[in-house]
């Protein structure tokens, strides 16, 4: 890696537009942020029953990340898996969940690819992001699919009633790896307020040249010339206030360029192969759109209505032609919503209907019976209740239960029931049962030589006891787990296809904590948790048993000073050569930030990532980030 010193000296322009915003105050809030994820109604963080996390803007803008991985590594119950840098493969776990058994949703859309099931994250930059909620735990009674470790929904920037004033900002950076980055974003509300008007757009570019994301040293085949990374993003939003209703659009598109290496030799079917020189070049366009109304027939009763499109493309080209990378993919999701929500004297009944229609291609394995690739579609209808039922004052109820209709496997129906008992002041304790399952993705269904159309979706069901304190700007959490799957499809020998024949027994607890003392916003994450093969008795892979954070901030005048360490255990992968089981050591990486307010308007300042240089693996074979300098300045009207 470069010196920090060669990367500090490099002018700049750095910052995403919440850097900025966030450093003219030196007050932090003490109101708790609302949530609409653990319920699909608004509440206040600290009366969500199942675990819930909110990354603020200022909690973005402190972080220092560039993507969406960096952002929630450390979170409580997070795991993340990246081979290589940005724009990378990147696997999110929850809770010791799979990848593919966590659900992630931008603005209310599914972004999980239909082919693997598992979220598409390598290209969301954190220049797009307003917020992001993490319900962690089994809430498929409430989004269906793939929730079985729990929920993340990152939305996006754009104008809203909490921001009214008129904002333009422009920031840009300069470092190591020769990374570039450059953002814009504005947001204009006009108009009384039961006529307002929102328009908010917020555009980025970032590049760096990277580093080699395959250790050549244990890959004789890998190229290991620098595997640098491209990505631009565009973010929309438009509302308009109609009295009580409000009808809007919004939209997200990302382009990524990434180079990447492939580990294979192919001197069995190519004479004097050589890996070192080969090319691989891989071109991503995901954008995701979605038109809602938000109407109030009368004021105890809310209807929402809501229909969106996100598509994911991946083309690979090689100068190998035999290259097993090269290909292309499409991932395409329509989905509509109708949603009612009835609240009453401290009660809210939520109803809705769902349809969601997925299809997917692959060049890799055909085009599917008609041509086009495979699809399917699901009905869903969904019914939920949110209250204090008895003592008023002391117990809170949560039911959920949903009821989706798959067109090539069948139906299946899950629910959720949560109870909260506050015994004192600032004090609850929290008992929550569910159960969830997984539909089988495309891949699993139709892949060649593993794919088997007879699949039967992952159940699972999950309990949890937990004990929370909350006071002003302190909220205490701590969460016992534990969740047994059954029917976990994996690559059966015997029939050498997929095939449902294992069960996972996850075992964790874990601890969130926020607070403000003196100034020093403090927060730290802790969680264990032992996700189990029942068949082999092994720690399933590419997650640690043990992962914790804790970051501080604070403002000192103009100048705000940031800091986090990440920690995580060992974690077992396939070794890059033989597949075999191979054991990865734990590491702990430390960054720091540092910004002064100039003006009002302008703020400069420095992050360093991985400050310590620390060389540690997520995925066997493969390199992370070593130590990254960055100089910034920002400015916003």
């Amino acid at each position: 890696m470069r010196p920090i010193s060669r990367a500090l000296l490099c002018a700049s322009l750095c910052l995403p537009s919440s850097y900025v915003h966030a450093q003219t105050s030196s007050t932090v809030s003490t109101l708790q942020p609302v949530v609409v994820t653990a319920t699909r109604t608004p509440q206040s963080v600290v009366d969500a029953l199942p675990a819930t996390t909110v990354i603020t803007r200022a909690d973005i803008a402190d972080s220092g990340a560039v993507d969406i991985a960096g952002l929630l590594r450390g979170q409580a119950g997070v795991d993340i898996a990246q081979s290589g840098g940005l724009g990378s493969q990147t696997s999110l776990f929850l809770r010791g969940a799979n990848s593919n058994q966590v659900l992630v949703l931008v603005d209310g859309m599914r972004v999980n690819a239909v082919g693997s099931g598992a979220a598409s994250l390598a290209h969301l930059m954190v220049d797009q992001i307003d917020h992001v909620e993490i319900v962690r735990g089994n809430v498929s009674s409430l989004y269906g699919s793939e929730a079985i470790g729990g929920v993340v929904q990152i939305f996006t920037r754009g104008g809203s009633a909490n921001d009214d004033a008129p904002r333009i900002a422009v920031s840009g950076s300069y470092g190591s790896e020769r990374t570039r980055a450059a953002a814009f974003e504005a947001h204009q509300a006009f108009g009384p307020g039961d006529a307002r008007t929102r328009i908010g757009v917020a555009t980025s570019y970032r590049s760096a040249n990277g580093f080699s994301a395959i250790d050549a040293d244990r890959a004789a085949s890998a190229n290991p010339d620098f595997d640098g990374y491209r990505n631009t993003s565009v973010s929309a939003n438009v509302s308009q206030q109609i009295g009580a209703h409000e009808v809007g659009i919004r939209y997200l598109e990302s382009h990524g360029h990434l180079q990447l290496d492939e580990s294979t030799d192919y001197s069995f079917s190519i004479p004097r192969y050589d890996g070192r020189i080969q090319a691989h070049d891989e071109r991503s366009r995901q954008n995701d759109g979605l038109v809602y109304a938000r109407l109030v027939p009368w004021s105890f009763w809310t209807v929402d209505l809501q229909a969106g499109q996100t598509r994911d493309l991946s083309v690979t080209t090689s100068s190998n032609p035999s290259s097993f990378l090269a290909g292309t993919t499409t991932s395409t999701e329509r989905q509509y919503r109708v949603g009612n929500t009835l609240t009453w004297s401290g009660h809210t009944i939520t109803a809705g209907f769902e349809r969601l229609d997925q299809q997917g291609f692959s060049s890799s394995y055909g085009n599917g019976v008609d041509g086009a690739g495979f699809s399917r579609h699901v009905d869903s209808a969904m019914l939920g209740y949110l209250g204090s039922l008895f003592l008023p004052a002391m117990n809170e109820f949560q039911f959920n239960a949903r009821h989706d209709d798959y067109s090539d496997f069948g139906s299946t129906t899950t629910g959720l029931a949560a109870y909260g008992l506050k015994f004192a002041t600032g004090w609850k304790a929290i008992l929550e049962w569910s159960t969830a399952f997984k539909a089988p993705a495309f891949n699993e269904l139709y892949f060649p030589f593993f794919g088997n159309p007879d699949l039967k979706p992952e159940r699972a069901r999950s309990i949890e006891i937990g004990l929370q304190y909350a006071a002003k700007a302190t909220v205490v959490r701590a969460s016992a787990f534990r969740v047994r799957t059954r029917d976990l499809i994996v690559f059966d020998p015997f029939l050498s296809l997929a095939n449902n024949v294992d069960r996972a027994t996850v075992n964790g607890v874990e601890l969130s904590a926020r607070t403000v003392i003196d100034g020093w916003k403090l927060s730290a994450d802790v969680t264990f948790a032992r996700p189990i093969d029942e068949t082999t008795r092994q720690i399933l892979l590419r997650r640690a048993t043990r992962n914790a954070r804790v970051a501080v901030a604070k403002s000192f005048g103009a100048v705000r000073l940031t800091g986090d360490v990440s920690t995580a255990g060992r974690r077992y992968d396939s070794d890059i050569d033989t597949f075999a089981r191979t054991s990865l050591g734990g590491y702990a990486v430390t960054n720091f930030g540092v910004r002064y307010a100039v003006t009002k308007n302008v703020t400069v300042g420095g992050e360093v990532t991985n400050a310590f240089d620390r060389h540690y693996t997520l995925v066997d074979g493969f390199n992370v980030p070593g130590r990254v300098a960055l100089a910034t300045v920002g400015l916003a009207y």
